[in-house]
Order: C-alpha cells, then sequence, then structure tokens
C-alpha cells in the first residue's frame, strides 16, 4: 500500500483524520499486525455434538417374558348389567389397570414338575379317581390340575411372577371390547373350547352337554389345543379346561348389597374361566366369578402365572 504524502492538504476534517491515522503506521507496526511462520492463527473449535439424552425408566419400553402377553394401560368396565349373569358380578364399575404381564397358557404338567424337581413347588395331586394329571406321561402337555391356592401361588413366585388379580384376569378376557367370551360373543362350540360337549355327555350318563359337538377331549385338553378360541390379545384357554386361581378373595364388589356374595365365602379364593365339566355356557363367560376353599384340590382346578413387566 503507498504511504500518502503528509504534507498535503485535506479538504475536510474527516479526511485529515484518515490520513494521520495512516502516517502513523510504520513498517514495525505493520510487523507486530502481521503473523509469522511461527505464530499459530487462532481458529475457533467445532462444537461437540450434542449426546442424545439417554431415555428414563419410564421411557423405556415395557417387556415381558416370552411366554407371557402385555396386557393393561387401559381402563375397561368390569362385570354384568343388572339382566345378566349373577349377583356376585355387580355392579358394572371402570377399572383402570397399569400394564402386567400374563402367560400365553395355563401352566403344563410339565412346567409344574420342573419346578417341583427344583423345590420350589410341591408335588401336585395324582389321583386318577379325582382326574389329576401329574404322573401320567401322556398328559404332560395338559394343564397342571389338583393343585391348591398356596400351590399355585408358589408356581407363579419361583418364575419371578405372581397370581393375577380377578381384574387382571377379567380385562384379559374381555379385551378393549368389553366382549362376552373371550373369543367374542358367539356361543361356545367345540372348536372354541374344552368344556362338557358330546363327549362328555357320553361318559357321563344323564349330565347335559354345553353343546352337541364332540371336542375330543372327554376331560382336559393339552394347553392351546383351540386356537379359534383365543382371546384378542391371542391368550388361550381362557375359558374350559381348567377353572385357574386368581389372587383375590370371593368378596362384593365395590357399591354391591353385602349379600352379593354370602359370608361363608368370603375367605374363599376366586377362580376364573370354567372347567372341563362344564355344561352350561353362563360358567364360562369372561364375567363370571366362582371360588373354593384356599386348600381344594381337584381335577378342575389349575393355573395361569402372571407377572409385573420390565423396564430394563
Amino acid at each position: 500500500m503507498p504511504i500518502p504524502n503528509c504534507s498535503t492538504s485535506a479538504n475536510t476534517a474527516a479526511l485529515l483524520v484518515a490520513i494521520l491515522g495512516a502516517c502513523q503506521e510504520t513498517p514495525a507496526t505493520r510487523q507486530r499486525r502481521t503473523p509469522t511462520a511461527n505464530q499459530q492463527v487462532s481458529v475457533a473449535s467445532a462444537p461437540e455434538p450434542t449426546k442424545k439424552a439417554q431415555p428414563t425408566a419410564s421411557e423405556r419400553p415395557l417387556r415381558c417374558p416370552k411366554s407371557m402377553v402385555l396386557l393393561g394401560g387401559q381402563a375397561f368396565d368390569m362385570g354384568s348389567p343388572a339382566e345378566v349373569g349373577e349377583a356376585d358380578e355387580r355392579p358394572v364399575r371402570r377399572v383402570e389397570l397399569p400394564p402386567f404381564c400374563l402367560a400365553r397358557t395355563e401352566t403344563t404338567v410339565t412346567d409344574y414338575q420342573r419346578c417341583v424337581a427344583s423345590g420350589r413347588c410341591t408335588p401336585a395331586g395324582n389321583k386318577k379317581a379325582d382326574n389329576c394329571n401329574a404322573g401320567y406321561p401322556d398328559r404332560s402337555a395338559h394343564p397342571i390340575n389338583c393343585i391348591n391356592w398356596s400351590q399355585a401361588a408358589s408356581l407363579c413366585a419361583a418364575s419371578g411372577g405372581r397370581l393375577p388379580s380377578e381384574a387382571e384376569w377379567e380385562l384379559a378376557a374381555r379385551g378393549g371390547d368389553g366382549r362376552i367370551y373371550p373369543w367374542g360373543n358367539e356361543p361356545p362350540d367345540r372348536n372354541l373350547l374344552n368344556v362338557c360337549g358330546a363327549e362328555c355327555a357320553r361318559i357321563h350318563r344323564g349330565w347335559p352337554a354345553m353343546h352337541q359337538g364332540d371336542d375330543g377331549w372327554p376331560k382336559t385338553a393339552p394347553v392351546g389345543h383351540f386356537p379359534a378360541g383365543r382371546s384378542e390379545a391371542g391368550l388361550l384357554d381362557l375359558a374350559g379346561n381348567v377353572w385357574e386361581w386368581t389372587a383375590d378373595r370371593h368378596l362384593p364388589y365395590p357399591g354391591a348389597a353385602a349379600s352379593s356374595v354370602p359370608a361363608v365365602l368370603h375367605k374363599q379364593r376366586v377362580v376364573r374361566g370354567g372347567g372341563w365339566f362344564h355344561n352350561k355356557p353362563e360358567r364360562v363367560r369372561a364375567a363370571n366369578r366362582h371360588s373354593y376353599p384356599p386348600a381344594e384340590r381337584n381335577g378342575h382346578l389349575g393355573v395361569r402365572c402372571a407377572a409385573n413387566p420390565r423396564s430394563d
């Protein structure tokens, strides 16, 4: 850059200031402002990428064991209206349930015997006269039966689970549309569930059948044998085969008259789903309640376990 002539007169004050500033610039000052080869030029570093926040426990997806289905996290109408069902099913009330896991099938003889072998369960009844399945190799895939309430609870606890509540069981059977039976609103037939059909009536003479079809199993059937009767969520045998123990006592529903459940039943534990010997469709409705003393063991009583879902 040429150095201006400092003797030149300025036309304006602004031009004079600019010229004086240039006149004060010397080679030395220009050298100090120019970085040398050994001097580093400061360059702004790029900002580090923002790390993605890890999801909290409440944001992680919930998981169930492979043998179970995730249900709940919703409200449903539990019970039956005045013109339907029995007194202990009333009144209808809105129930909201957090997410839970429920086994896809009833516990089999094989699974229960495995628990017995581990020392965490006690042997089930095995009397053939009581229609017990334990101890008979040809029934290994059938539901375990002839177990009392404590044995059922111990079985579920042994695998980190628990017995389902009545409300959980009913939601699983009714689904989100409030169906009458696990498969829908159609009446029971031989393709949907294992109950007392023509095959049962032939053995138990004089015992009326629920339907006139032959389901092929005069007593219990292998679990999952009736896929057409699956629930909305894909659970099998929620109706028929064996009654399933629940965690709850047989008490009147909130808002019901005390007489809706006789006091003698209050210490009994509720079972759901009906059994292979039933011949009335009312017994296999999703809202139907029944109960047994906790110590009862018979060929109609089995179990389906529940569990709390995990988010880790």
